[in-house]
């Protein structure tokens, strides 16, 4: 695996956890009557990278795919809260705006994983 390789397969990990804190952070200003929704943003940003954690050396290319399609799928259910934040105006707009923006930088970090990874770029 190239020094570069390596560092793309980094790069949506830190910025998950960018998001955890963001999420605390947001869903912590909710009104009480909303502690589901609360907690349910919490679950799926913590979801982000748990879902990315550091593939295995020993991961053949579609399980580091699906690995990186699992993460997808938690970064959209995060959005869809957000959007459900913002409609219900729950927190700050820049809050919102911030975790949507780094929401953002992960989806852009994965897409870039998962085109080497599935045109034969770094992976076993």
């Amino acid at each position: 695996m190239s020094a570069e390789d390596a560092d793309s397969t980094q790069d949506a990990y830190p910025i998950s956890l960018e998001l955890v804190g963001l999420a605390n952070e947001l869903s912590g200003r909710f009104p009480r009557q909303y502690a589901h929704l609360a907690q349910e943003l919490r679950q799926a940003a913590t979801a982000v990278p748990r879902d990315l954690e550091r593939e295995s050396d020993f991961s053949t290319r579609t399980e580091q795919v699906r690995k990186y399609r699992r993460a997808e799928c938690s970064v959209a259910e995060c959005a869809t809260l957000l959007s459900t934040a913002e409609r219900l105006q729950l927190g700050p707009g820049d809050s919102i705006r911030s975790a949507r923006a780094t929401l953002a930088r992960i989806v852009t970090a994965i897409l870039r994983r998962v085109r080497r990874l599935e045109t034969g770029g770094s992976g076993h």
